[in-house]
């Protein structure tokens, strides 16, 4: 299982799964993990469709593969009444995500 703070891709294997989160979806940051249910909650970083950048998704696990191994299993919250922008690009997702 994947942990908060991971960054994965999508494959091939989840093609016919999933709608955007496939192997088009070159990168995502997994921010929620559902120990119980066998999903996790991930964002979209960088995608061929940039329209997807910034949208958020539960996903099963088995269907993407680690990209890089940055999780520390905690949880970065979000203050009560504060909402997140969607972003524009991927270089405004990785400044939101705080990764530049």
């Amino acid at each position: 299982m994947f942990k908060v703070g991971d960054l994965i891709e999508g494959t091939e294997r989840g093609n016919a799964k999933y709608s955007s989160t496939y192997e088009s979806m070159l990168k995502a940051e997994v921010i929620e993990v559902y120990e119980d249910e066998g999903l996790i909650e991930i964002i979209i970083v960088d995608h061929l469709n940039a329209d997807n950048n910034g949208d958020i998704h539960e996903v099963e696990p088995h269907y993407f593969d680690l990209v890089s191994s940055g999780g520390t299993g905690s949880k970065t919250t979000v203050p009560v009444g504060m909402s997140i922008p969607k972003p524009k690009s991927s270089y405004e997702t990785l400044v939101v995500l705080g990764l530049l």
